[in-house]
Parts: C-alpha cells; structure tokens; sequence
C-alpha cells in the first residue's frame, strides 16, 4: 500500500503519479500535464521543511529565479504555486539519466566516458553557468546527479535550489556537496563566486576522465577540508593514458584561489577541448601508477631490451619500474607498452593502460669469463631537501615545513600550531602538545604533525628515525606517514622502546604534494616525549 498521500493527487492541472528522486529539501515526483498531455515533473517542499519560512523563501526563489530564463541546458518551469502551505513547482520532464548515473554505468564496466561524450557534456554544462553567471546566479551545489542526460543527447542542468542571487545575498548555512565544493564555498557559502560553480564542472571533468574524484574519504568534514588544505593529485597518476596538457588545464580548473582558475566555462572547454585533441597525435604509453611516459619504438628491438637487462644486472641492483602489481625486472624487459584507445577523442576510454606482451628473445649465451666489476667509488650521501631537525624554525612555513596539531584525536583536521615558547611549537589549550627541534609530544585530545610540501616532482627517498626519549610510562606512541590523505607508512613505539627504529623507503611525489610525519599517543598519552628526526632526499 502507497504511504505518500501525494501519489494520485492532482495539483492544478497536474497529477502527480510517483515519486522519482529526492534533493535536498524537497521531492521529485513524475506526473501528467492533463490539459496538455504531456509528462512532466514536480518539485514539492519536503515536509520536513514545509513550516520553515527561510525554506519556503529559498524555494520559491528557485521557481522565480529559472522561470524567466530560456537556455537549452537549464531546466524550463512550467507553474508554481503553493496550496495549504504545500509549495511546488512544475518543470519539463527528462527521459534519460543523471551523469552519476551514466558514470557508474561506465565504472561498472571497467571504462570511462568517451572523451568526445566528456567535452559535449562538460560544453553543456560551462555553457549553461555562463548563462546563470550572466544573469547574476550563482548555483552552489554543480554535481553529477544535478546533470541529467536525456535519451536524445540533450544535457540539462537542474536543481538551483542553492543558487546564490549575488544581489539578494545567501542565508550561508548550506554549502553544497563535499565532493564537488570550492574551498571559498567551503569556509563560507556566501564567499561563493562564479569561479566556485567552474571548480565543481572541474572536478566534474576531473571525474569522468579519471574515473575518481580528487579527494576520497567516508567523512564528507575530510573531503571538505582536502579541497581546503591538500593540491588535488595529478590526474595522470589515477590515469596515465591522459596528456601532460589535459592535466594542466584540469589542475587550472581545481587551483585552490578563485582568480587562478578558467574565469568562464567558455575558456575552460576551450582549454580542454585543445588539450585532449593533441592526445589524438601519436601517443606514447605509460605506466598505470607512475604517470610517466616515454617512447617506444619497434626499431629499438629485442637486442637493446637485453642489453639493457645484462646492464641492469652489473650496476642497478634490485632495479623495478613501477608497473601495477609486483612485476619481475624480466617481465619488465619483455612488456612493450601498445598505445592507449583512450588516446582518441571517440570510443570508450579505458580507465587503465595496460601493456601487452611480445615474444621473449632468443637468449643470449653469458661470456665465458664474467667481466671484472667496474671499480667504484663512494658516492656521497646527497644533501637533503628538507630535514626536520636542520630546517626547525619559529617562522612556519619556512623550509616548506609547517608544525600542526590535530583537531580531535585520529582527525584530519589539522590546523597550524599558533605559539612558539621556550624553542618549541605549541598548541594553545593543550600544553602537553608540542614539536621540538629534534623531539615531539603528541597532545591529550590531538596528534602533531611536521607537514611538508613538495617543491620538486618525482621519486624521493625518504628517511625517519623515531624513538621514546620519556621511558618512564605510558603505553607508547604511534608514528604515522601521510602522503596527501593517504597513509603509508606506521611503527609503534614501545612505552619503553628507547631503542627506536630507522627506516628508510622511496615516495613518488608531485610538485606541491605534502608528506605529513605524524606522532600519536596511545590511550595513556603521558610521558610519551619521542626523539623524531625525518629528512627527504631527491
């Protein structure tokens, strides 16, 4: 039995026949235009929201403000009214599916949206906020399930039940999506701008050509502060069959300042639309985790591949190229990497590259007498980039290094140690919360943190030495590496582990990725000083 007492109800001329989706703060329902016979949608204050006038104001001003306009990709109104307190409005209705929707379709079949489907949906979608934008209109909540793709190919945008009226002003509560938010938008919806509707689409595009968001986590709080805090990653590390100049125009899109980014959507399809055509050109290959590339070329042959291996084997030891899984150097040395379809403009692109096999050479017999090792001398240990201990500092950010504590025990949400007494960095309301020039003391609601940005792209080699300096108690610490949001390294320390650990390991950084060193206590966090010392090398 049928619990919605709207379903059959006639609204006007409208009869309302089921319920289709839900926004919000209200519900879509599919019915009949009677007079007209045609179908249509409507659009119904939740009743959630039904005796709250702020409500009743912003969704009224949604019919109002999208009645009046006439554009092919934003959604057309019919009628509103309000009947008993029960406000709707009426809209064209959308044979098709949302692009949440089509992109998990394509997911569900290890693909990706055809990158000409990526350019005439994102050329919609830009040319429909250029439209709002003129009219002074900002939509606030630009996602995938608020882009709906009809059956005949048409792309609407709906949903401006946030849109900000630049003139009218913004209650500034609701903020929109976490996965498609700006970072001005983030810290205060009325600080949205036109620029923030462009950096939603560019996550958007981001998204269908990558397969993933840029920032991942179950707290949508976490996502929120990424998009704050953390330089989104390059779009060629998720896919490497994507061009260098694709993956700067979608970093343009996602750059954290409003006035850094494409200013229309005009420019940035235009941008793109340029960018993913020189991917048509013949293309080299890459890795799939990498996101390097280089050219391969069949007149090389078989005899260098193997006289590369026997080099390999006097003077690079234990050498590995970054392939997805553990590949064998041999296996390496027999893979020739065969160009991506996701290169051109139509088909469905692949969501990963991956090469194929050529017959494995006759082998080559060894020498009689194996050749004398070269004589070597000892290379000097490398200055390092960044250390812990050398580039301590009372000015933060200096050296690239900033000293932060943790809003809540196991949180993200870090935020920049604010006094400096005594030569160490501390945390206001928390004393035993501390990071020294060559120790640290994880708080008693908090953890602290060295976190340092990447000037340089590449491989880095990364070194930490860690050990209790308090042994007197406590329960030990826990000492974690983050690379962005992602954690990749932890040890625990002992309560009474003055013995400590050195590790030493290699990280694939880009240029403004950060590499947090975080300490953490246990559920006793007394006398858990930690002697710290972490230093990357290039």
């Amino acid at each position: 039995m049928n619990q919605d007492p709207l379903i059959g109800r006639t609204l006007a001329n409208f009869k309302v026949e089921r319920a289709i989706g839900r926004g919000g703060m209200a519900q879509i329902y599919y019915g009949q235009d009677i007079k007209l016979k045609r179908p249509v949608a409507l659009k119904v204050i939740d009743a959630r929201h039904r005796g709250k006038p702020a409500y009743a104001k912003r969704f009224v001003r949604e019919a109002q403000t999208i009645a009046k306009w006439r554009h092919e990709h934003i959604i057309q109104i019919y009628y509103a009214d309000d009947k008993d307190g029960l406000y709707y409005f009426v809209m064209e209705h959308i044979d098709g599916q949302d692009l949440s929707q089509m992109m998990a379709k394509y997911k569900g079949r290890g693909r990706l949206i055809p990158q000409a489907e990526v350019l005439r949906i994102g050329r919609a979608v830009a040319s429909a906020l250029d439209y709002a934008h003129k009219q002074g209109v900002i939509h606030r909540d630009v996602k995938p399930s608020n882009i709906l793709v009809a059956k005949n190919g048409r792309v609407v945008l709906t949903d401006f039940g946030l849109a900000l009226n630049v003139e009218q002003g913004s209650l500034g509560e609701v903020f929109g999506s976490a996965n498609y938010i700006a970072p001005e938008q983030a810290r205060n919806s009325a600080e949205a701008v036109p620029q923030s509707d462009l950096y939603a689409l560019g996550v958007i595009l981001y998204e269908m050509l990558t397969g993933r968001v840029p920032f991942q986590d179950p707290s949508s709080t976490a996502v929120t502060v990424q998009h704050l805090t953390v330089p989104p990653p390059p779009p060629r590390q998720v896919n490497p069959s994507l061009n260098k100049a694709t993956e700067t125009v979608l970093l343009k899109a996602l750059h954290k300042a409003p006035d850094k980014r494409y200013q229309t959507g005009a420019a940035l399809i235009e941008a793109l639309e340029k960018a993913l055509q020189l991917s048509t050109a013949p293309a080299t290959t890459a890795t799939a985790t990498s996101g390097r590339r280089w050219p391969i070329y069949a007149a090389i042959g078989a005899v260098l591949l193997i006289a590369a291996l026997v080099a390999a084997t006097f003077w690079l030891p234990g050498f590995e190229l970054p392939f997805v899984g553990a590949v064998a150097p041999a296996a390496i040395a027999e893979a020739t990497p065969t160009p991506s379809p996701a290169a051109s403009l139509t088909g469905e692109s692949a969501a990963f590259t991956v090469p194929s096999a050529t017959p494995t050479p006759e082998p080559i017999s060894p020498p009689t007498e194996a050749p004398a090792p070269p004589t070597t001398t000892p290379v000097p240990e490398p200055a390092p980039l960044a250390d812990t201990q050398r580039d301590f500092s009372e000015i933060q950010g200096a050296g690239n290094w900033e000293y932060q504590f943790s809003l809540g025990r196991d949180s993200f949400d870090w935020k920049k140690m604010e006094q400096f007494s005594e030569g160490c960095w501390r945390w206001a309301g928390e004393p035993s919360a501390r990071i020294c020039p060559d120790s640290a003391h994880p708080g008693l609601t908090g953890d602290v943190a060295w976190r340092w940005q990447s000037s340089v792209g590449g491989p880095i080699q990364v070194s930490v030495l860690a050990k209790k300096v308090d042994t007197g108690g406590g329960d030990g610490v826990l000492v974690l590496i983050y690379h962005n949001t992602t954690e990749i390294k932890r040890w625990q320390l002992g309560a009474s582990d003055s013995q400590g650990f050195a590790e030493k390991f290699s990280l694939e950084v880009a240029e403004g990725d950060y590499v947090f060193f975080v300490l953490k206590a246990g559920a006793d966090p007394a006398n858990d000083e930690t002697a710290f010392q972490a230093r990357l090398f290039p």
